[in-house]
């Protein structure tokens, strides 16, 4: 996901710096891409949750399926909206600003 977000933004930052008079197109290109990341690693966060929900009793009981259990799941959400959303952010107030 990073590297296809990092590769958009270089491309974004390339065509601006032409004077391209593409702004609001790659406005929505960095705010689609800002979705799709966020939408596709919640899902995965999601998918990660539910295994560990369906764990049984001898694979909760080990080290893997309790450090499972317990992992921050809300942290890493919130993570991923700050990492992810702080670069959308500064690349639309690079364009608009």
């Amino acid at each position: 996901m990073l590297l296809v977000f990092e590769t958009i933004t270089l491309r974004s930052i390339a065509i601006l710096s032409m004077g391209s008079g593409l702004d609001l197109a790659i406005s929505a290109v960095i705010l689609g891409t800002l979705v799709f990341v966020l939408v596709n690693s919640f899902d995965c966060m999601d998918d990660l949750k539910a295994n560990a929900d369906d764990t049984d009793e001898e694979e909760a009981k080990t080290h893997l399926g309790q450090k499972f259990a317990a992992a921050p799941w809300g942290m890493f959400k919130g993570l991923v909206t700050l990492i992810f959303g702080a670069m959308a952010l500064s690349q639309l107030w690079v364009i608009w600003g």
